[in-house]
Formats: structure tokens, sequence, C-alpha cells
């Protein structure tokens, strides 16, 4: 890229830009490589773990590297977690709470009883958390078993990562959200040079 202009704003901007521009790169190059290993119907996510302050610019560059956004703000969707399930003691009671005051939610789940609940209480996506591609198989069957897997979207989460995204992406989740393409991201190498 060629810039021009006075070269005093340039390097007064130039640590910012390419601070950014690293980041970014490394963000959309790494989710690129993610994508490529998982079909083409199955979506990958970024999670919410970015930078502070860098949110925007970290899901733009997923979103540019191929993967898609999930979430940007809080009040996007509700995400009923094992923190929120702890505190209220039963999944059921706080899948009851949310289905008053939101029309969609999701839900993350440790087991496949607890996918089963919530695919029946109308969660819109399921997030199969730390479940093995095994394990991901399993509750799809028993989804199915009960009618319930084309009502909800599965989505896989928990230690996926660039040597086991493929077997996620044959199980036959909708979704995949990886964590670290943005929490733990490598910056591409750029420089200025004038």
């Amino acid at each position: 890229m060629t810039i021009t202009g006075d070269a005093g704003k340039i390097l007064m901007c130039e640590r910012t830009v390419l601070n950014l521009l690293t980041r970014m790169s490394g963000i959309a190059t790494q989710t690129n490589e993610l994508v490529k290993k998982i079909p083409k119907k199955v979506k990958l996510y970024a999670t919410r773990k970015t930078a502070p302050g860098l949110r925007y610019f970290d899901k733009e560059a997923v979103e540019i590297g191929g993967g898609n956004k999930h979430r940007l703000r809080l009040d996007e969707m509700v995400m009923i977690k094992d923190n929120h399930i702890a505190v209220e003691n039963s999944l059921l009671s706080i899948i009851k709470k949310a289905k008053k005051k939101y029309k969609k939610f999701e839900v993350e789940v440790e087991n496949t009883s607890d996918a089963v609940l919530a695919a029946k209480e109308g969660a819109a996506i399921i997030m199969l958390d730390n479940f093995s591609p095994y394990q991901i198989k399993n509750a799809i069957k028993i989804l199915k078993n009960h009618k319930l897997r084309n009502k909800v979207m599965l989505e896989a989460s928990g230690g996926i990562n660039s040597t086991n995204i493929s077997k996620y992406g044959q199980t036959g989740v909708d979704i995949i959200s990886v964590g670290s393409i943005t929490n733990s991201v490598k910056g591409i190498d750029m420089s200025l040079e004038i």
C-alpha cells in the first residue's frame, strides 16, 4: 500500500494504524485458514473474547477472513451460560424466565440431557460446550430421535483449534465458535517505510 500526506501526521498515527492492521490481518488470516478446514454449510463464529476496545475491528477481521460475526453486543441475543445456570440452580427455571422476556435465546449446555431440555423449551441455538466430536454426534442422534434437531441450531465450542476443527466440522453442527482467533491472535508483520 502506498500512502501520501503530511509526514508529521503520518508518523503521528503510524503505530496505531500498524498495530490495528497487523492484528486484523492476523485475525483474518487465521480465520480464513480455519474456514478452509470445515464444510461450507458450517459457519465459523468468533466469540466475544476480544481485546478491550477492539471488538468492532476484531469482528470485522473475522468476517473479512470468511467467518461470521456473532453477538457483537450483549443485547443482540441472550445467552444462558453455565454461571447463570449455577446462580439460578435450574436450567429449566432460567429458560422459562428468558422466554418471558426474549423471543430468541442461546443456551450453553455441558451434557446431552440439557441439550434436549433446551431444545424442547425453544432455544434458538444450543452451544455444546467442550463436547468431543463423538459426544456431538451422539447428541445430534438423540435430538433427532426426539424430533428436535431441525428446530434448533447447534454450536460446537471449547477447545477447538486448527488441529481438530475438521473433525468438529464433520459432526453435523451448524456453527463452530473459536475464541483463539481473536484472543490469541498472532499479528502479521508490517512496517511503514518512508
